[in-house]
């Protein structure tokens, strides 16, 4: 899930620039088939902690043409590494 995928993804920010998070993120994204773009994924940092936010929705049509739509928040954060460079 894309949960996950996030997860993991900030437990390695300290390898990546934000642009590079953003692209991979999104790009896992369009392997679940999840309709977000780069620009979705919201990057922050404090001293050491980065954070990774992305909201998006999802209409799903049901049986008989019922729509309902999904809204979804993903957070995640983890403290960066002190080599990395990335610590303010």
């Amino acid at each position: 899930m894309l949960k996950t995928d996030v997860g993991e993804e900030v437990k390695l920010a300290h390898m990546h620039s934000d642009e590079d998070i953003r692209k991979r993120v999104a790009g896992r994204a369009l392997a679940w088939s999840i309709p977000i773009k780069a620009e979705d994924v919201k990057i922050n940092h404090d001293f050491d902690t980065i954070y990774i936010k992305i909201k998006y929705a999802q209409t799903i049509v049901f049986l008989g043409g019922y729509k309902k739509t999904f809204i979804f928040n993903i957070n995640a954060k983890a403290r960066l590494k002190e080599r990395s460079g990335l610590l303010r």
